[in-house]
């Protein structure tokens, strides 16, 4: 060995590197072995010897024949089967994050729908809940961004969250458009305005001529700044050109607290959230968001009957969404599930428990639900100088 490591900056000096060197011992201990007849071939000097194109023939000398290597692990992977190198989706459980915190009516409806797409034939997988509420979404999307985007991820995602949370901020959190890719809404709700009884105004005439007849105008209720409540309130007044004062109220249940003792004399709810109220004829209802009218209010006048207002048809609405640039696999798995809870009893019953209408909307048309939003909310952001910088 001494010898040996004695020769060495000999051979240095004439150009023999590590590598070399170990095939100049080599060769030494081939001829060794020759020279006492114990030398047999390697196995692979057969394969050379009737290959004349063998990436180990071709390599020169001086190369590390890692060729060879990387060929036969090529071929490895390459005889594994299709069905053997892709896992189906989910293999595992899902977690769904919302932008809600635990109790209220959408996380009812999150649960009811969990609890439906985990049985056999669906999912086939439990679903784990993560409440991160806070600045209305900004919160859960954030979370939501941190995930990988494997499928196993996907946000609980409302209206306000998509289409109205995102551009209430100067400098912009999240692109709802861009960074989420909707998978399916499953429930909708109108919104209605309605008057305080104690105020004695039963239609939009007469809450048009109290505003005109006081200072500062209708009092109108508002749970949060850019809320649809905020924003459909501002835009009803600017097309009935009646002058009003947003009264702040912490949430929609003070707000019917608020109207009932006539602090408030209107205010916009979604329709789940009042509709009681107007039955017992503690509000009165002076106009539906939608198209046609309701039928438990047929009485009710549309906003397009109203004031010939279609563009202001507005309905929350609420479904799921994943990363953007995933998996389509995901998409149409997530829009399967929703599609078939909603043909069960149990799963329709829960939603209306929970105050929304079951509605089935597609991935395809989720897209388009979000652009027509964002084109009527945000410039009535922009308009009334939102902004919670």
């Amino acid at each position: 060995m001494r010898r040996a490591l004695s020769r060495l900056p000999y051979l240095e000096q004439r150009g023999l590197g590590p590598y070399r060197w170990s095939r100049y011992r080599h060769r030494k201990s081939v001829l060794a072995a020759k020279a006492h007849g114990q030398y047999s071939k390697p196995l692979w000097s057969y394969f050379n010897k009737h290959s004349e194109t063998s990436p180990m023939k071709q390599c020169k000398p001086s190369q590390m024949c890692t060729r060879v290597v990387t060929a036969l692990a090529v071929s490895a992977i390459c005889s594994i089967p299709a069905a053997m190198a892709a896992e189906p989706y989910p293999s595992k459980p899902i977690q769904l994050i919302s932008p809600l915190p635990t109790g209220g009516s959408t996380d009812v409806a999150t649960r009811a729908w969990m609890e439906c797409a985990s049985k056999q034939g669906l999912a086939g997988h439990p679903f784990v809940l993560l409440n991160r509420p806070g600045a209305n979404g900004v919160v859960a999307a954030n979370t939501m961004q941190q995930q990988p985007n494997d499928g196993y991820s996907l946000m609980v995602a409302g209206m306000s969250q998509m289409t109205i949370t995102p551009f209430i901020f100067k400098k912009q959190p999240y692109d709802p458009e861009r960074e989420f890719e909707g998978a399916a809404i499953f429930g909708t709700t109108p919104f209605i305005l309605v008057a305080s009884a104690k105020s004695g105004i039963k239609s939009l005439a007469e809450l048009k001529a109290r505003a005109l007849s006081k200072s500062g105008g209708i009092d109108m209720g508002m749970p949060a700044i850019a809320s649809p409540a905020h924003l459909l309130g501002s835009a009803v007044a600017e097309k009935m050109g009646m002058p009003a004062t947003l009264v702040p109220v912490k949430s929609e249940p003070e707000g019917v607290t608020s109207l009932l003792g006539g602090h408030v004399e209107a205010m916009v709810f979604v329709v789940g959230s009042i509709s009681q109220q107007v039955e017992t004829g503690s509000v009165t209802p002076l106009m539906v968001f939608t198209e046609k009218r309701l039928p438990q209010f047929p009485n009710v006048p549309t906003v397009i009957e109203a004031l010939g207002e279609p563009g202001l048809v507005r309905f929350g609405w609420l479904g799921f969404a994943a990363k953007g640039g995933g998996s389509k696999e995901v998409i149409k798995a997530v829009e399967g599930w929703t599609r078939k809870c909603l043909e069960t009893k149990e799963f329709d019953t829960a939603l209306r428990n929970a105050l929304f209408t079951p509605r089935f909307i597609s991935a395809s048309e989720y897209a388009e639900v979000v652009r027509k939003d964002i084109a009527f909310w945000r410039p009535w952001i922009t308009k009334l100088k939102i902004s919670n910088d």
